[in-house]
């Protein structure tokens, strides 16, 4: 079966009638995908929503899809939000976004750690990126992202059960736990969390998980626990 390619779509067409992609989503059809009259695409908006159609024009700069039917999803539920101190590199944090998207997060929250070595900061390219994870995923809802001022901030929202990922020998493999509600999954900085940022973990109702025997990278532990997570929702 042919791949379905998918373009991002700030709008909401109708069904029945013919809609003019976004120039930069055109531009990509023509020029990198060169979509011909007939082919079917999808079309999505981030906000759960997705509609099938058809080329049905290829201009120079134009591409023109017949919309053929709509549907709508609920958004996942229990919620991932993915809880992480500030990392130095700004790859790092890509890496996190478009993966986690892939995997399920639907909250991506980045606070400053103790240990972290600047403050975050949001980006337009952090849109960008997961506007391409979903398309490449198929994805219909666009994850949250914002900023926090510290540990305690976060644990003060309360996005969700927090679950503090540590390699403490008390630690629950997550694996094994059986989760049914919204989480909040805390990942440290380069160095860890601080003694004084878990005992506050700890105090606010976090439950310490571990993720096995094996020492991850920040960004590593945040990718696997989401996978981990999203697989004991099935």
């Amino acid at each position: 079966m042919a791949h379905l390619h998918r373009f991002y779509i700030d709008a909401t067409p109708i069904s029945g009638q013919v809609y003019a992609l976004p120039p930069d989503e055109a531009h990509h059809g023509l020029r990198v995908l060169r979509l011909q009259q007939g082919e079917p695409v999808t079309l999505f908006n981030g906000q759960g929503m997705e509609w099938r159609g058809r080329v049905e024009h290829c201009g120079k700069k134009e591409l023109m899809v017949h919309v053929e039917e709509e549907k709508q999803v609920p958004q996942p539920s229990p919620r991932l939000t993915l809880a992480m101190g500030w990392l130095m590199k700004d790859k790092a944090i890509e890496f996190i976004i478009q993966h986690g998207t892939e995997a399920g997060v639907d909250r991506f929250c980045f606070f400053t750690a103790e240990r972290s070595g600047r403050s975050p900061r949001l980006t337009a390219k952090w849109a960008k990126i997961a506007i391409e994870a979903c398309k490449q995923c198929g994805r219909l809802w666009f994850p949250e992202m914002f900023i926090e001022e510290d540990l305690a901030a976060v644990l003060s929202r309360r996005h969700g059960h927090p679950l503090l990922a540590t390699q403490h020998p008390d630690a629950l493999p997550l694996p094994k736990m059986t989760l049914n509600e919204d989480v909040a999954i805390l990942i440290g900085p380069e160095g860890d969390f601080t003694e004084k940022e878990t005992i506050s973990a700890l105090r606010a109702g976090a439950v310490r998980v571990s993720l096995g025997g094996t020492t991850f990278r920040s960004e590593m532990a945040a990718l696997v626990s989401a996978i981990v997570y999203r697989s004991l929702c099935v």
